[in-house]
């Protein structure tokens, strides 16, 4: 299991090395609790461990290993750029392990050539190494969109965001969440979200059957 192993078993710290990769993608609600407990530990986020995707740990131990000298490209899903967990693994890599993005492309349409249902799914590109070891300039890759061609800019800094960030005072700012809303209203515990197995997903008919027993459901 290569996040039970320790890397530093595959090539001795300090040798310069490579890390080339595209990591399982297992969203936080799909991981057992087996594989959650993996994150847990390996990102040190506490108890609760946030909601990392099953491929940051992957992309925390490459970094680990990136501290001695490795160079790391990895392909992953475009959600560890967005979000909550944007706020949550970014700290990890450039402030804990510090990282810098050496070069990037932004979320594009992958699909899979593998046998079976074919996948479709929007990826980025990672290439990080150490702040000792990044170059002066940096490419970033653009899409307009999901399945077009990038073009390409040159940057002095990447952000997070896999945006430009030679104009930020600071290139490494995610926005963390926060458990209170920060403009005095009451808190939201959950959103719209459908992972429920369809069961709140209504026919035209089965609407209409529900509003007519309950019409105040209309609204």
């Amino acid at each position: 299991d290569a996040l039970e192993l320790d890397w530093g078993q595959v090539f001795p710290h300090g040798e310069h090395a490579y890390i080339l990769g595209n990591p399982p993608y297992k969203g936080s609600k799909m991981q057992s609790e087996a594989e959650r407990q993996q994150i847990r530990n390996i990102a040190g986020l506490g108890g609760a461990g946030g909601t990392l995707d099953y491929s940051c740990g992957w992309i925390i131990k490459a970094a680990d290993c990136a501290r001695h000298g490795a160079h790391v490209g990895l392909v992953t899903v475009s959600s560890v750029v967005q979000g909550e967990q944007a706020g949550q693994l970014w700290p990890i890599l450039l402030d804990r392990f510090s990282m810098e993005i050496s070069f990037a492309h932004q979320p594009f349409q992958w699909y899979s050539d593998a046998p079976g249902p074919r996948s479709q799914v929007q990826v980025v590109i990672l290439g990080f190494c150490s702040c000792a070891h990044v170059g002066r300039t940096r490419p970033l890759y653009q899409y307009e969109t999901a399945t077009a061609r990038p073009t390409c800019i040159v940057c002095r800094q990447i952000s997070p965001y896999l945006i430009r960030g030679d104009g930020l005072l600071d290139s490494h700012i995610v926005v963390r969440e926060t458990p209170r809303p920060v403009n005095g209203l009451r808190r939201l515990r959950t959103g719209t979200k459908p992972i429920d197995g369809g069961y709140y997903i209504l026919k035209e008919d089965e609407k209409s059957y529900l509003v007519s027993r309950a019409p105040a459901a209309a609204k």
